[in-house]
């Protein structure tokens, strides 16, 4: 979510401090914020994170397209739902 726009992207490789869309997003500004809302496999709980675009790649650096987003700002019970979802997958 960015302003007034929402995107559908799909999310992989997830920790406690990122994760990658298989979606490259230029970034314009490395420091421009947006909040990335999802859900985690099995559970119904919709997790809002503020984050930042860290780095892009293209499927020509032999690498899946995308990007990845680094999280600066989250709540303690997300945080713990991520922990917890990691640690059982």
């Amino acid at each position: 979510e960015r302003e007034d726009y929402y995107f559908l992207y799909k999310a992989t490789d997830i920790s406690e401090g990122g994760l990658f869309l298989e979606k490259k997003i230029e970034r314009p500004n490395c420091l421009a914020r947006s909040t990335f809302k999802f859900t985690l496999p099995k559970s119904s709980r919709l997790i809002s994170i503020d984050g930042v675009v860290a780095f892009t790649t293209t499927s020509s650096q032999g690498l899946r397209s995308g990007s990845g987003i680094r999280f600066v700002e989250m709540t303690n019970q997300d945080r713990k739902l991520i922990h917890k979802f990691l640690r059982q997958n």
